[in-house]
């Protein structure tokens, strides 16, 4: 059996195993998620083949009121012997009165393959903090239960993905979350808007990188995502980059929104991304677009080992 057949039966496993967990979703939301991998799958540590930072600020449906808020900070790189690799992912996601912080350190052991072929299993543990300051909403029924208490909650997690990479494309899967976490669990409270879940939802991604000249490359890639009482959604995304130096991309999500994404290498080492969303659903009708913006740097380390596209 080929390399390569037996990391496509590695993944179609993982994939078998996960799929029947998959019953919901709550998960903060990127257009730039091609370039912030270890946010949405933790078999990304140790991609860049070196240490990387990241640091992403999103500002959704501008004008909306209560619209989510979100930034993110990740770390992650391989170790000495370049088997293993370390993460670390900060998130902060606020929509309304209710805001959810994530810390989650990953480990990724990564098994190398002729052509420079690497596949990456990852392991990520999760600590939340889920707050809802419902007392802020200043309730026309000042004796609803469920609006006159605030919430403050710490719930554990864990998370799996594996992650298939070499020079010209790579597929992802992950399953951040396991298991499903309860922002109130309190019996005398029903209301679904206040009894808040965390549930496992699960992403699929893909790219591949054509080189057309010295100067031009073309990376097509896409994103899959569960999501739980609403249709399945995806990203399709389109980004040109010239000289080594800039990039200039499109991105569509499904019946949701139609994105610009900017990428500028100020140097080898510094890169920096925004991206406006344009809504084409109905909540272009309260709100403007969404803003984004992502900052990264990858430390100079000398190092002998081969270098994967800086393109992922």
């Amino acid at each position: 059996m080929r390399n390569r057949d037996k990391i496509l039966i590695v993944i179609l496993m993982l994939f078998a195993t996960s799929i029947h967990k998959t019953k919901a979703q709550q998960q903060a939301l990127f257009t730039q998620y091609m370039f912030n991998g270890l946010a949405i799958n933790p078999a990304y540590a140790g991609s860049h083949e070196t240490l990387s930072a990241t640091a992403h600020f999103r500002n959704q449906w501008v004008g909306f009121d209560g619209a989510p808020k979100t930034q993110s900070f990740s770390l992650h790189g391989p170790l000495k012997k370049d088997k293993v690799a370390l993460g670390l992912l900060v998130l902060h996601d606020k929509i309304g009165v209710t805001s959810v912080t994530t810390i989650a350190p990953s480990y990724a052991y990564r098994l190398h393959f002729g052509g420079n072929n690497i596949l990456s299993l990852g392991l990520q543990a999760n600590i939340t903090n889920g707050k809802s300051a419902f007392t802020e909403l200043n309730p026309t029924n000042s004796n609803d239960v469920a609006l006159n208490r605030d919430v403050n909650k710490w719930f554990p997690n864990f998370g799996f993905g594996a992650y298939f990479y070499n020079t010209k494309y790579y597929i992802g899967l992950s399953v951040p979350t396991i298991l499903s976490n309860n922002f109130t669990n309190d019996a005398d409270i029903e209301d679904e808007v206040t009894n808040s879940e965390v549930k496992p939802y699960l992403t699929l991604t893909g790219g591949y990188l054509f080189q057309l000249s010295n100067n031009f490359a073309l990376k097509p890639s896409t994103m899959l995502r569960t999501n739980y009482g609403a249709p399945v959604t995806l990203d399709i995304n389109a980004n040109a980059y010239f000289l080594e130096s800039l990039g200039v991309g499109v991105s569509y999500r499904w019946n949701e929104s139609v994105s610009a994404i900017f990428e500028i290498f100020v140097t080898e080492d510094i890169r920096i991304g925004y991206s406006y969303d344009m809504i084409i659903n109905d909540i272009n009708k309260a709100a403007s677009g969404s803003h984004e913006i992502m900052i990264n740097y990858r430390f100079p380390f000398s190092k002998d080992r081969i270098v994967t596209p800086r393109y992922f």
